[in-house]
């Protein structure tokens, strides 16, 4: 049971990387995700599947680095933008 529950969470990681590497195939707008920002597609990808608080404030918190936290309103921008 543990090694297929680790087979897909690699996978789902290796989505994640193919997505966000690719990320102009999934999108519309070209000027997402063209600059480095603190909170990259693969981040917000990850803070939307991992989602466990009932606040955004909470989760952005518990998920970035204190040096790369951002406000929730640059969070729901970046979400706007992802696939």
């Amino acid at each position: 049971m543990r090694s297929s529950s680790l087979n897909i969470i690699d996978l789902l990681k290796q989505t994640i990387n193919d997505i966000s590497q690719n990320i102009h195939d999934y999108i519309d707008d070209d000027q997402a995700f063209t600059r480095q920002r603190k909170l990259s597609c693969q981040t917000t990808i990850k803070i939307v599947l991992n989602k466990v608080y009932p606040s955004i404030d909470k989760e952005l918190v518990d998920v970035l680095a204190p040096d790369k936290h951002v406000s929730p309103a640059a969070f729901v921008q970046q979400k706007i933008n992802c696939p």
